[in-house]
């Protein structure tokens, strides 16, 4: 339980830290060289600042969950295969085959449909004009 508590309280820290130090980098390079003058005389963007704290925190709220998510995933993988190799190595080596072979073919399928869907596309196109 305690676990958790802390990995949640390192999680929002870090996020917190992060969205901090990038909202002051950024506004200091929004205010420098009187960037933020040009842009209001110009009415080019309504709330530049408002924008840049707001894509700041969506970006480091969805980098870091991505960060975390692989990382945890990594640590699954690394502890997992350990276990399975201690109980019965055959069988590691059998999925390790298994899950890169899957792998391959899905990637090989992804690369053929997107290929396909791009030629259809093009063909349709043409076809309206």
């Amino acid at each position: 339980m305690q676990f958790f508590v802390l990995r949640d309280y390192a999680r929002e820290t870090l996020s917190l830290r992060w969205r901090s130090w990038m909202t002051s980098y950024y506004m200091k390079r929004y205010f420098k060289n009187r960037t933020f003058y040009k842009i209001q005389s110009q009415s080019i963007i309504d709330n530049p600042d408002q924008r840049i704290n707001d894509d700041l925190s969506v970006f480091t709220g969805t980098a870091l969950a991505f960060s975390l998510t692989l990382f945890n995933a990594a640590v699954d993988l690394v502890s997992f295969s350990n276990i399975l190799y201690g109980i019965y190595p055959p069988l590691f080596i059998v999925l390790v085959v298994y899950s890169l072979g899957g792998t391959a073919i899905s990637v090989f399928l992804g690369k053929v449909c997107t290929c396909q869907s791009y030629i259809i596309c093009i063909e349709l196109c043409q076809h309206n004009q």
